[in-house]
């Protein structure tokens, strides 16, 4: 009448193997936290991993409707994206995809376990956080887009860039502070930030690539403000986690 039976693969009997939902392959009970703590690692990755890219891409693509809608030039053409894609969607899902078990995994009551991977509870965050990145993006590409249309696009694609990156680190816990975990816990964060603050520096300053993409030479006082710009769409996602709580 248990909800997970359980039984030992050495010693159990063939007719409790058989009854039993879990089979011990060692007999070691050790056994039974390790395998509820891979699996709840996994279940919140999951979830992390999922809610990362779907507010990423909903910002990018709210960005370009609300431009063509209020009669913008085209914020991003398609070879930029496919670009942005690379240094984002690429690589920061699978660091966050390789997230350890954070030191309180085991600490929390079982989930419902009919619980969806993406509840209605990530609504407030995700209109937020897509919000503030479509709002923040196209007002870098309107400042940038007065000297040059290419130049606006280099504006809002390093924001995009940028912010989701930082987001990366975020979306690490959806409870806790980014202050409260360490960057040497997920090497894989690191690893990836540097490729993409390399991957984007190459788009931007390598004279080829930046013709290829028809980007245009961002200066440091440029960077500056768009990196600021971006920091504060890191804090919005983190007062957000503070507002709306989420369970994992």
């Amino acid at each position: 009448r248990a909800d997970v039976g359980i039984s030992m693969g050495i010693s159990g009997t063939d007719v409790a193997r058989e009854a039993s939902k879990i089979v011990l392959a060692d007999d070691n009970f050790a056994s039974i936290v390790s395998a509820i703590r891979e699996g709840r690692t996994q279940f919140s990755n999951l979830r992390r991993t999922s809610f990362f890219l779907i507010v990423t891409n909903i910002s990018e693509s709210f960005a370009l409707l609300v431009a063509l809608f209020i009669g913008m030039p085209l914020p991003l053409l398609p070879a930029q994206i496919l670009w942005l894609n690379v240094i984002t969607g690429g690589l920061t899902d699978v660091a966050l995809a390789l997230e350890p078990p954070h030191e309180d995994t085991m600490k929390h009551p079982p989930r419902n376990p009919n619980e969806n991977i993406l509840t209605l509870k990530i609504l407030p965050m995700l209109l937020i956080i897509t919000g503030v990145i479509a709002f923040i993006g196209l007002v870098a590409f309107y400042l940038l887009g007065e000297d040059s249309v290419n130049k606006g696009r280099t504006g809002i694609f390093t924001i995009l860039a940028c912010s989701q990156v930082l987001l990366m680190y975020s979306f690490r816990s959806l409870r806790k502070s980014i202050f409260q975990l360490s960057v040497l816990e997920n090497k894989a964060v690191f690893v990836v930030t540097i490729l993409a603050g390399l991957l984007l520096a190459i788009a931007i300053y390598v004279e080829p690539v930046r013709n290829l993409f028809q980007f245009e030479m961002l200066s440091i006082r440029e960077l500056g403000y768009l990196g600021l710009a971006s920091f504060a769409i890191l804090l919005v996602a983190e007062l957000s986690k503070k507002a709306f709580p989420l369970a994992r």
